[in-house]
């Protein structure tokens, strides 16, 4: 283990990854990479970068013993994800499956997850079953508290 490096980048990819990394900074170097600009406002303190950048986060990512990526299945930016996996050693994804009404995004999520092979998944369909009176906003933060806690945990045992 080398001393000079930082132990653990966080990154958010899309919206979803994006909500649930910001959750998490507090266990290391959040970077959120998303299409549309405002999510720099929303995101402030973090590091953000458009998917055209992907090769110089990679580069940045290359110096950190690990890398969490948390994404939200279905969503068009996770096809970039590939850049990821091809490149970096110590990688752990943490992905959310869309909701079965859905169709589109639960079509591309299974084709994400094949590209991805092994990663750890929540499925927001539980919701529907766990929640099924509450407010969406009320059940989604619900859902990103419980899979914060799940993180969290396995950071702690890594």
């Amino acid at each position: 283990m080398s001393l000079n490096k930082p132990k653990i980048a966080i990154v958010g990819l899309g919206d979803t990854g994006g909500r649930i990394a910001g959750r998490i900074a507090e266990y290391g170097d959040v970077y959120i990479v998303n299409y549309d600009d405002w999510f720099k406002d929303y995101f402030k303190g973090y590091l953000f970068f458009k998917p055209e950048r992907l090769d110089e986060l990679i580069k940045v990512l290359l110096n950190y013993e690990q890398t969490m990526i948390v994404v939200g299945l279905g969503e068009d930016i996770v096809d970039s994800i590939n850049s990821f996996l091809n490149n970096l050693e110590k990688l752990t994804v943490f992905a959310v499956k869309p909701f079965r009404a859905e169709k589109k995004k639960v079509k591309r999520a299974e084709k994400q997850l094949k590209l991805i092979g092994e990663c750890v998944t929540w499925d927001l369909n539980v919701l529907l079953e766990t929640m099924p009176n509450a407010p969406i906003g009320t059940a989604i933060d619900a859902f990103d508290d419980e899979i914060t806690k799940e993180i969290k945990k396995y950071v702690k045992l890594g």
